[in-house]
């Protein structure tokens, strides 16, 4: 308490010389208070015996300006960002997320299916009319007539497909 009624002139000009490094002066006030007692608890008089006050000022003055350098860095790599866009963002991440894991579920049918097909229980056109109905979501109406099938011969192939693999794999969403 001695030492910083001591140094409180010093202390007011530091503050008055560098105010335009902060726009709240007690905030300013509260880091030279800060940097004054920091620079106070790591000075060793047996090692300095000369010009302790200067050292102490040129200490708070360094001090002061690597804390608020600190702070001017940081501020340049933040990135303001408007509310509502980042709530826009947040729109398309959850769209991309969604999309992303629909594309896994879907790859992880087909290749429940490739598996069917490669081991022969399912033929060509039947693995093809179960990717598009079961995976892709396409009616079994267009598929059969894609495929040059009635839509009852194509109902037909899909049922007996279906049992011949054993049934298709849960959906897990």
């Amino acid at each position: 308490m001695i030492l910083l009624a001591i140094f409180w002139p010093a202390l007011e000009s530091i503050c008055r010389r560098k105010r335009h490094w902060d726009h709240d002066p007690d905030a300013l006030w509260a880091n030279v208070v800060w940097v004054f007692l920091r620079a106070v608890c790591r000075l060793d008089p047996s090692k300095r015996t000369s010009r302790l006050v200067q050292k102490i000022v040129n200490d708070v003055f360094h001090g002061l300006h690597d804390d608020y350098r600190r702070d001017w860095n940081r501020a340049t790599r933040e990135v303001v960002t408007d509310p509502g866009e980042l709530a826009e963002r947040n729109v398309a991440d959850e769209r991309e997320a969604t999309a992303a894991a629909l594309w896994a579920e879907q790859e992880a049918r087909v290749a429940h299916l490739k598996a069917h097909h490669a081991a022969g229980r399912i033929g060509d056109a039947d693995f093809l009319l179960l990717v598009g109905t079961q995976v892709y979501g396409r009616s079994l109406a267009e598929c059969a007539r894609e495929s040059g099938l009635s839509y009852e011969a194509a109902k037909k192939r899909q049922q007996r497909a279906i049992r011949a693999i054993g049934g298709l794999p849960r959906n897990e969403s």
